[in-house]
């Protein structure tokens, strides 16, 4: 409207003013141009005020508008009464007898500073003066909801009259006998715009969705800002953003649309909320490919759409790019063995050998750290993966013919660090090796952010892709707590011939932040489909075969990267325990449930059941245990008795949430008032 001549509103300037206007917005397919040409006709030659013959906007030439109009108006302490007292006695607030009453909600703290507004068009006609204040609310579908009797415009009629009269009171020919009447009112148009498309009773439930407890308020804010950025009132764009938002606080680095598309939201509504169906595809899709804020891979845009329509912010786009990159080029390089020979007998030395028929896994890790520059060790609680980490350190220190090689053993939190660090140390002490190689076995682990070098007040690190780590092997441990931005972040830094070792648990201790790095490794690499070349290397150097299965011919590197340690030492195979971890890691319920009934009635299993308490029942369920479980720690007459007491007993919750969750269990344990001793000091 603003880059619109009123008087000559009907001409082919027009028309191509509107196709510019919707090329801008990404509407140019298909032509809208010819409907709202039509529409704009309409208001043109609405008539505004029966009372004012021939007012319409197509009388009204430039000189007579202003476009607009911003307005300040100084508090030097106001309060509701007394801005409501003046509302009311300025001779231009309607006097129905509803209006002399203070309205509900009108109610505030008292005020100083600044009133700032906005009144879209001023406009002249014929000596007196009006203003526009355009209005884009969807209030239904008849014309009876847009009626007077229907709206409630009282406040700001008064503040946009009081603010209209001021300007034109110091305005520079103002004549306050002369021109005493020159305000003549204002117009509250309703243009019924892009929610009418959409179906306006479904975006209302947007926004009422978007407004609801389902979000956070980091969510709500995220997609007014996006949506704001792309131009506004773009309500499924900002219901995509609060959900990509969303998804990330859970964990997830992107929102797969598909997935959502046409289904209820939420899923599973607390507080009665009423779920709403979010929109098609199709129709999500075209509203984000239109929008200025969403881009493809490889744009640089807040939010990056992908060919399998998964919606990203941009920096975990940028993050899972990084970090594939770096994987994929260090899992294709495969390292020249100078000796086949003397890294078979290495090998032979550090790992028994298995049965005939068997394969020693723990041995195969070995031979993909000492083959390539990326190797992947997954496997659950005593399997092993500590111990063969070890192996592999003094595997890979025997084959070092220069004796510089460096290495760096990390991990994801100072506690998992300290861990690490203390089974190198007692592992070592063991090994069938040197004591040359064992005096050169890392004796310290580092958190992944100290190794880095942390920045405090920042996302960057010291180290990065300018600024290279001095190591020639990296070790990652419980690498499945690590998130996908530390995890990019840490590989840029690794120089390129250096080798990355990453150890974990592909089913457990998930990381707090977005992505699952290590499980999506797994995944994608489709653990024990090993190529053909790499078996058969495999085989000529150890001897051993790997179960059939149906070999590549090509070599896929990241397949040929990750290895799945399987035997368990610290359970057999027929342990209740190993079996129940077995059965849920696989999604086999029933088998779980099985597992559990049967060793609640068997005494010699090594696993123990019991049926939960109900919530009412359950304080006093664990009263007892917990007293006597930490009577212990809390008599301790020193610091280092009570850290030595406390490792022998732990509260565990398996669930964050409900009413067995940590969350509801705070707090609720018996204190000094059942009888618990007071500790030291």
């Amino acid at each position: 409207m603003e880059k619109l001549d009123f008087v000559q509103w009907n001409q082919p300037a027009t028309r191509l003013l509107i196709q510019e206007q919707l090329r801008a917005h990404g509407l140019a397919e298909p032509d809208f141009s010819e409907v709202i040409f039509a529409m704009l006709g309409r208001v043109m030659d609405l008539p505004l005020d029966e009372k004012v013959p021939g007012l319409t906007l197509a009388k009204l030439p430039a000189a007579q508008r202003l476009h607009e109009l911003e307005f300040y108006f100084p508090l030097q302490k106001i309060s509701s009464p007394l801005l409501w007292q003046l509302l009311r006695t300025h001779r231009g607030f309607p006097e129905q007898p509803a209006a002399r009453r203070e309205p509900e909600g009108f109610s505030f703290a008292p005020v100083t500073g600044m009133l700032k507004g906005f009144m879209d068009l001023v406009f002249e006609f014929n000596g007196r003066f009006y203003l526009v204040d355009w209005k884009s609310n969807w209030l239904g579908g008849r014309v009876e909801d847009y009626a007077a009797s229907a709206l409630d415009y009282q406040v700001m009629a008064a503040n946009f009259s009081l603010f209209m009269e001021r300007s034109l009171y110091f305005a520079a020919d103002y004549d306050p006998v002369t021109n005493d009447y020159h305000y003549a009112g204002q117009f509250f148009p309703y243009v019924i715009n892009h929610a009418t498309r959409q179906g306006g009773r479904a975006m209302n439930e947007i926004r009422q969705l978007i407004g609801s407890d389902a979000f956070s308020d980091l969510d709500r804010h995220f997609a007014g800002f996006i949506e704001t950025q792309a131009g506004g009132n773009l309500p499924l764009l900002a219901l995509a953003a609060a959900l990509t938002s969303r998804v990330r606080t859970a964990g997830h680095i992107c929102l797969d649309l598909p997935a959502l598309a046409g289904t209820p939201f939420p899923e599973k509504p607390d507080d009665g909320l009423k779920p709403v169906s979010l929109p098609k595809l199709a129709v999500w899709i075209k509203e984000l490919k239109t929008s200025s804020v969403v881009g493809a891979p490889g744009e640089f845009r807040p939010l990056i759409l992908d060919g399998q329509h998964r919606l990203y912010l941009h920096r975990y786009w940028e993050y899972e790019q990084t970090l594939a990159a770096e994987i994929l080029k260090r899992a294709g390089v495969a390292a020249d063995i100078a000796n086949e020979q003397a890294l078979a007998q290495k090998l032979q030395a550090l790992f028994p050998a298995e049965p005939a028929g068997s394969v020693n896994l723990q041995s195969v890790a070995a031979f993909i750290a000492a083959r390539g520059k990326f190797c992947c060790i997954s496997g659950g609680p005593g399997t092993g993966k500590t111990h063969t980490l070890v192996l592999i350190m003094a595997l890979l220190l025997e084959l070092d013919a220069t004796r510089t090689l460096r290495i760096a053993v990390t991990a994801p939190t100072g506690k998992a660090a300290a861990r690490i660090q203390e089974s190198i140390q007692n592992i070592k002490a063991l090994l069938a090796c040197s004591e040359e190689i064992k005096s050169r076995l890392p004796e310290n682990a580092s958190t992944i952010h100290r190794l880095l070098g942390y920045i405090p007040d920042s996302a960057y690190f010291r180290h990065n892709a300018d600024n290279l780590l001095p190591f020639d092997v990296v070790v990652v441990d419980e690498a499945s707590m690590v998130d996908l931005a530390l995890m990019a972040k840490l590989l840029l830094a690794v120089p390129p011939a250096a080798r990355v070792i990453l150890l974990g648990d592909k089913d457990q201790l998930a990381s707090v932040e977005a992505g699952a790095v290590l499980g999506d490794i797994c995944s994608a690499a489709t653990v024990g489909d090993y190529s053909k070349p790499f078996r058969q290397q495999l085989e000529k150097i150890t001897g051993q075969q790997l179960p059939a299965s149906a070999p590549r011919q090509k070599a896929a590197a990241l397949a040929d990267s990750v290895v799945q340690l399987k035997k368990n030492y610290r359970f057999g195979e027929h342990s209740a325990i190993f079996r129940l971890s077995t059965a849920i890691n696989e999604g086999r319920a029933e088998d779980a449930s099985q597992i559990l009934r049967a060793a609640a009635g068997d005494e010699k299993s090594d696993l123990a059941a019991a049926a939960l308490p109900g919530r009412a029942k359950l304080k006093d369920a664990l009263k007892e245990k917990v007293l006597a479980g930490f009577r212990e720690y809390l008599a301790a007459e020193n610091p280092l008795q009570a850290i030595a007491a406390l490792t022998r007993f732990r509260v565990l919750c398996a669930l964050r949430e409900g009413t067995f969750g940590v969350a509801k269990k705070r707090g609720s344990f018996p204190g000094k008032a059942s009888g618990i001793p007071a500790g030291p000091s």
